[in-house]
């Protein structure tokens, strides 16, 4: 025979004992797909803002282009986001679509892109067409035109 004790009952918790809350679910990662540069949009008859459009696996964010050396590519999109009160976002379930179109061969008009959401339209001017187009027809597939 061993000397071991019997074993214990099993044993209810005592009332009002909460079990400790199960930890919180990991979320994935904002994920940065493209990141587009020198999105001019017009605010005025001789003024601009440029962005920089990252897309993520979520949505599209307008980031204000500043010389700060940043990148945009190994920071969290929510960093980029917060910087600056100019910047904005439009989630993809918000997303109609993005067209882009090439500059008329006998003007000076600019290659461009109208983003358009279920709220707004919005229109930058952008350089190299066929890339841009490529690119976002790349990541957003239908979305784009």
């Amino acid at each position: 025979m061993s000397n071991l004790p019997p074993p214990l009952p099993p044993s209810s918790p005592p009332p009002g004992f909460m079990p400790p809350p199960p930890p919180p679910t990991l979320q994935q990662p904002e994920i940065i797909k493209l990141m587009l540069e020198n999105l001019d949009q017009k605010t005025g008859v001789f003024s601009k803002q440029t962005f920089r459009l990252l897309i993520t696996d979520r949505r599209l964010i307008f980031v204000l282009q500043q010389k700060n050396g940043i990148d945009y590519l190994k920071r969290d999109p929510a960093l980029s986001l917060a910087e600056n009160p100019a910047n904005f976002e439009i989630p993809l379930q918000q997303l109609v679509k993005i067209e882009t179109y090439s500059a008329g061969m006998d003007d000076s008009s600019p290659d461009y892109m109208i983003v358009i959401s279920d709220t707004q339209k919005l229109r930058f001017n952008i350089k190299n067409y066929y890339k841009v187009q490529r690119q976002l027809k790349a990541i957003l597939g239908n979305k784009t035109a």
